[in-house]
């Protein structure tokens, strides 16, 4: 079907439109990123980090040598949204790339279960460090060497804060590792993944959506992205088609507008901040008013 000077004009303003959108909320998000980092011990000072020394935030001096294992743990809301900013930064820069719908699953993922389980206001906070700890225990202890060590020494110092049966996912890890049993650690280790998934899921699901992710709009991205992510042929061959090449810009533009606001509306609500809140609440009247015309211009089957 021919495309009239009118349709092609609209493509361009909503083209327009989401590239301006999509810029000015990654911006935001990178502010986000660093105010939490300021209210963890990430600032410091360059000749105390010299002497092997790091400030906490109650002002006292610590060698790094004695907290490093818990660095990244005690900024893990911090370094979940730097990964999904990376993540959606390279997505939109790369929009044009076949492979980007690949990351689709993953951005959702991160973007929308991962930030809703930490940051989301009718989660109990003590859900919220019960995942935090879970993951970290089992990322330092997939990794030999010196991560290793750091789950370890975070094991023993946040062990009791475990459920008896999460437990012993990483007292087994731990007998594994010591006994030299390679299988049984991988296959322990794998367990555990998947029983953070399951953490990850269920808390994701007793939190209520955004109004822009309600319905089906989340669901069906969701599940059509997975399928894509475990080898549909026909969705496979699709992503490939010449002709879906606009079809995918639009549909990135939409997956990292979605993932990147609510991420941004999660942590503006956490760091209870009106200021940052108004301008993410404006940012989301924008897509709300942008996605109208994604709809407009799939009716009328431009992309």
């Amino acid at each position: 079907m021919a495309r009239s000077m009118g349709d092609t004009s609209f493509q361009k303003e909503v083209i327009d439109e989401a590239e301006t959108l999509t810029k000015d909320l990654l911006l935001y998000l990178h502010t986000e990123q660093q105010i939490l980092e300021q209210r963890g011990y990430s600032q410091q000072q360059g000749s105390d980090l010299r002497q092997g020394q790091v400030r906490l935030s109650s002002g006292l001096m610590v060698p790094i040598s004695s907290i490093e294992h818990r660095i990244l743990y005690d900024h893990h809301e911090s370094a979940v949204l730097q990964t999904l900013i990376v993540l959606l930064d390279n997505a939109h820069s790369s929009k044009e790339n076949k492979f980007v719908p690949f990351s689709y699953r993953t951005i959702l993922d991160i973007g929308i279960k991962l930030i809703d389980a930490l940051f989301a206001p009718d989660i109990p906070q003590q859900s919220k460090k019960y995942i935090k700890l879970f993951s970290w225990l089992t990322d330092y202890a997939s990794i030999p060497g010196k991560q290793f060590n750091y789950f370890q020494k975070l094991f023993q110092e946040e062990h009791a804060k475990l459920s008896p049966e999460d437990r012993m996912f990483f007292e087994k890890i731990l007998e594994h590792s010591r006994k030299r049993e390679h299988e049984s650690l991988f296959r322990t280790i794998k367990k555990a993944r998947t029983r953070l998934g399951v953490l990850i899921q269920n808390k994701s699901q007793g939190c209520i959506r955004l109004r822009f992710l309600t319905g089906i709009r989340f669901d069906q991205q969701y599940s059509a992205w997975s399928h894509l992510l475990h080898g549909n042929s026909l969705l496979i061959k699709e992503v490939f088609y010449p002709s879906m090449n606009e079809r995918e810009q639009f549909r990135t533009y939409n997956l990292v507008l979605a993932a990147g606001l609510n991420a941004a509306t999660r942590v503006a609500i956490y760091l209870d901040d009106s200021n940052i809140l108004s301008v993410v609440q404006g940012l989301t009247q924008r897509y709300d008013a942008l996605w109208l015309k994604f709809v407009k211009l799939w009716k009328q089957k431009i992309i």
